[in-house]
């Protein structure tokens, strides 16, 4: 309309490829790792039907395949699991394609575990139990998914899977125990599938008495908690059971259950009241549960009760109490429907037997005492037990009739705490105080001091004893006989003269027995002597043998004891042991060159005298004569000693001399000498000899000296031992410096002659030479042996010697 022209436009449109669902793809991985490698293409003839001018792709997503995106690059070899892919069919021609989902199911091979027994508890005996194997299922699966779990009573049953087990319904066994089979499948592949078995078993639950509710009575602390013995409740269970059975108790059911945190034998509880599941166990997997409850009933409300104290009037701990006085303690107030009863024994309290028939007046039969309080709600039966201590306080036991001897002394002063271990136990703690009367000890007036002022015989003294803090008392008298000391008269020392220099004499201490007691009757006294006065005034370790080997100044101690009060004094002496002079005058030689001969017996005592046989009273004499004299010594305290001696006569030696002089090899020396006295012969310092003849006498000079053995002048003579040395050493030690004859000083006129080895005259000495150096000409003569020949004179007598020696440099 309103257009003059006209067009027209042709749109076709072509049709998309026919395709057709395929079936699915379902494996079964024996690796079961989900995965496995499938050709996607063998699904491409049950897509379509035509395959001319198509073209096929397959891809993971259904947009990939729209958009022909990200197509799988190996579809004959794709490692597919579980998924949906999709397959592209495309016309060459047109460009139209069409898209088909392909499902692959890659199932798994079951795993198995171990396959716990399915039990059943049964009571008839029958061993027949019912079970129901659903409750199996997830034990079996084990979280596996895809799969479902089929039961069966036979393995080729289970393989074929037929004769199926409804497992929803109840199952009884046909053998005790049975083998039950399982088969395990994928739900999208019956065919690909496992098997497995366990076994079912049919126990017996135990026998036993259910336990009942326990209630028990609260002790005296009303806190709700109690001990008890879980043994108790055991029998009661099992004493009517037939099996052998193990019974734990717990807190919970789930404990009791598992058997798990068992409680201990002895229990107390924490709540109250407390329930407690018990788990019966007859060695089978069967177990029985219960419980019951601890229910702890409150006693009546009480107090403990103080001890009862007494006092004892004859000291033989027993007396007569009022228990009913304990109630004020054990009873804050008076409470109803309850009674207060008392035992003797808890035993007795708990059995209520043989209460105390009169609580009023009840004499106790040991000291201390428990009796038992036992205080009873009569509605409720539960009772408060309280021991009552009973105490019959006993006072310091004072041994009567005590006569305590004491001896005089110059105070005239006792303390009387000595008297205290005679009268009462010292080993406890007990305080004491003295009276002069009983009516003072008992109104406790006019209290003594310990240091107590007696007169001499017998003094009454009481005693008020107790134990500290308590008001109970005993009261006692004793007698304090106070007795005279005995005398011990002046004694001296015991003075003797020592008798053989060692300072020790043998004393008869008895000598001073009658003397110490004076005119005191002996009979009445016992006189001891000791070393110390400890042991005198202990008396121990007397003496046996009064006669005493003892040095001087040894003191000695005399007890002297009367034999009825035993009263003692103690005295004491010395042992005066006083010297002996001391004289060694041996025999004397008068040497008649040394006149007159001096002989002394001085002591250094200045009081002691002297007395020679020439009747000289000085402390030494004067000698002239050869003869026998002696000479006593007096002390002051008259002690002596004397000495004989002889004096025989002696003098200096005359030494003659019997030289050689003859060059010999040895040298020897023989000495004459002449005189009235005994002789020792010395050469130089060497050691004195009896012998006048030395043997091998060096070269040179010497000295001889002869020693008069009876004290007399040495008489000494030098002597040249004359003789050619064997070598000269020229190095100017001042040893050897130069050879010449030994001692020819004293050969006059002797002349000696040096030759060299070849005869050569060197040197000519005379008997006053120095001696040779060792030079010729000036110059020192090399080392080597040279000769001598040597023309002596000896006084009258000539002649020659010939012979060699050593120049050495």
């Amino acid at each position: 309309e309103g257009c003059d022209a006209t067009s027209a436009l042709t749109i076709q449109v072509l049709p998309a490829p026919t395709i057709t669902t395929p079936n699915d793809i379902i494996i079964c991985d024996n690796d079961q790792d989900g995965f496995s490698i499938i050709d996607l293409t063998t699904t491409i003839n049950q897509i379509v039907t035509i395959t001319t001018d198509r073209a096929f792709s397959f891809h993971t997503t259904q947009s990939d395949a729209e958009t022909n995106n990200n197509p799988i690059t190996n579809p004959t070899n794709y490692n597919a699991d579980t998924q949906m892919v999709f397959c592209r069919v495309e016309n060459t021609i047109t460009s139209c394609y069409a898209v088909q989902p392909i499902v692959i199911y890659v199932n798994t091979l079951p795993v198995f575990d171990t396959i716990s027994t399915l039990i059943s508890c049964e009571t008839d005996g029958n061993q027949i139990g019912e079970f129901l194997f659903i409750e199996k299922d997830a034990e079996i699966l084990n979280g596996q998914t895809g799969k479902q779990v089929r039961y069966f009573t036979s393995q080729s049953d289970a393989n074929s899977g037929s004769n199926a087990i409804n497992k929803t319904a109840v199952f009884e066994n046909t053998s005790n125990p049975q083998t039950v089979y399982v088969r395990v499948q994928n739900f999208t592949d019956a065919n690909c599938y496992g098997t497995s078995s366990f076994q079912i078993e049919v126990g017996s639950n135990p026998i036993y008495d259910t336990p009942s509710d326990v209630f028990s009575c609260d002790d005296v602390s009303n806190d709700g908690f109690k001990t008890f013995d879980l043994n108790e409740i055991t029998t009661t269970i099992t004493q009517n059971s037939p099996e052998t059975l193990t019974v734990t108790y717990h807190l919970t059911i789930e404990d009791a259950e598992a058997q798990t945190n068992a409680l201990p034998t002895t229990f107390t509880n924490t709540v109250n009241p407390q329930q407690i599941f018990v788990t019966v166990d007859n060695g089978t997997f069967c177990k029985g549960i219960a419980s019951f409850e601890f229910n702890i009933i409150q006693v009546p409300e009480t107090n403990t009760a103080n001890a009862l104290q007494v006092c004892d009037d004859n000291t033989d701990g027993f007396a007569t109490f009022d228990l009913s006085i304990s109630e004020f303690d054990v009873l804050s107030v008076r409470q109803d429907n309850t009674v207060v009863q008392y035992y003797t024994s808890s035993s007795d309290l708990e059995l209520g037997n043989n209460a105390i028939a009169n609580p009023y007046s009840f004499n106790n039969t040991s000291n201390p005492q428990i009796v038992f309080i036992k205080v009873l709600n009569t509605v409720s039966n539960c009772y408060a037990k309280i021991p009552l201590e009973l105490i019959v306080e006993v006072p310091p036991i004072i041994t009567p009739n005590v006569v305590k001897n004491t001896c005089d002394d110059s105070t005239f002063i006792y303390d009387l705490n000595e008297t205290l271990p005679n009268l009462i136990d010292m080993t406890q703690s007990t305080e004491t105080v003295f009276y002069t009367s009983q009516n003072d000890a008992e109104l406790q007036q006019n209290p003594l001091n310990t240091n107590y002022t007696y007169t001499l015989g017998s003094n009454t003294i009481f005693v008020r004893a107790y134990y500290p803090g308590s008001s109970c008392f005993n009261i006692e008298s004793f007698i304090l006989q106070v007795n005279v000391l005995p005398v011990a008269n002046t004694i001296q020392d015991l003075q003797l003269c020592d008798d053989d220099f060692d300072g020790l004499q043998v004393f008869d201490l008895s000598q001073q027995t009658a003397t110490v007691l004076g005119g005191q009757n002996g009979s009445n006294f016992t006189v001891s002597y000791f070393t110390s006065q400890d042991d005198a005034t202990n008396n121990q370790n007397a003496l046996t043998d009064l006669v005493m080997i003892s040095e001087t100044n040894t003191s000695y101690f005399i007890r002297i004891e009367n034999n009825t009060s035993g009263c003692f004094t103690t005295t004491n002496f010395d042992t005066i042991v006083n010297h002996k002079p001391e004289l060694d005058i041996p025999d004397q030689v008068l040497c008649l060159d040394n006149l007159p001969l001096l002989v002394s017996a001085e002591t250094n005592v200045s009081t002691d005298t002297y007395s020679w046989s020439t009747n000289s009273t000085n402390s030494y004499i004067e000698i002239t004569e050869v003869g026998t004299y002696s000479v006593t010594v007096t002390t002051l305290f008259g002690c002596t000693n004397n000495v004989t001696f002889t004096v025989s006569e002696s003098e200096a030696a005359t030494i003659e001399f019997t030289e050689t002089v003859d060059f010999s090899d040895p040298n020897n020396i023989t000495i004459e000498v002449s005189g009235i006295g005994d002789y020792l012969y010395q050469l130089n310092d060497d050691e004195p000899q009896e012998s006048n003849f030395f043997y091998n006498v060096p070269i040179g000079p010497h000295i001889i000296t002869v020693i008069d053995l009876n004290g007399c002048n040495s008489t000494s003579n030098e002597v040249v031992i004359i003789d050619v040395p064997q070598f000269v050493t020229p190095n100017g030690d001042g040893y050897f410096d130069t050879w010449h004859i030994t001692g020819v000083s004293q050969l006059p006129g002797t002349l000696v002659y040096i030759f060299d080895r070849y005869g050569k005259l060197l040197e000519t000495l005379s008997h006053t030479s120095q001696g040779w150096d060792g030079k010729y000409n000036g110059h020192l003569m090399p080392a080597n042996d040279y000769w001598f020949v040597a023309d002596v004179k000896k006084d009258a007598v000539e002649f020659q010697v010939k012979g060699h020696f050593a120049l050495r440099l």
